[in-house]
């Protein structure tokens, strides 16, 4: 398995939700490799974070826009697992995001995983989830911002 940076064109499930509830780039290269204690352990302990200790959005948004397919993902179904397959947007109806996993809800005590080794392109992440100080356009000023002042 390739290295999933912050530069790479996939990330983890870990370093996808860290992306959007942070937006910090530091974070998301500490989460190579996910593991769940150390994702969940973010928001135990600040002092874990660079950057902020702020969260600027929820991990339900990344489920949102995974469900409405808006951002498209990638794994290896369990009946399936020779090769990764794109994750039908329908599907996440039935999962439950618990990074660096997710799970079915209908088994969420035993921790069923339908798809394995989650990815998705770091390129639509950043595009709908600018990092802190990015315009939301080619333009150098935010003018939505600008005009509250």
């Amino acid at each position: 398995m390739t290295s999933l940076t912050f530069d790479s064109p996939f990330w983890n499930l870990a370093q996808a939700a860290l992306w959007v509830r942070f937006r910090i780039p530091s974070l998301v290269d500490r989460f190579v490799y996910a593991e769940r204690d150390a994702y969940v352990a973010i928001g135990f302990y600040p002092c874990k974070k660079t950057g902020t200790d702020k969260e600027v959005s929820s991990v339900l948004e990344l489920e949102k826009a995974l469900e409405t397919g808006k951002v498209k993902a990638r794994g290896y179904h369990k009946d399936r697992a020779d090769k990764p397959e794109d994750i039908p947007p329908e599907q996440w109806t039935y999962l439950s995001l618990r990074p660096p996993f997710a799970f079915d809800q209908r088994y969420l005590g035993a921790q069923v995983e339908i798809w394995k080794n989650i990815t998705v392109r770091s390129r639509e992440l950043r595009k709908l989830w600018r990092g802190i100080g990015e315009t939301k356009s080619r333009t150098k000023y935010d003018w939505e911002e600008t005009r509250g002042c």
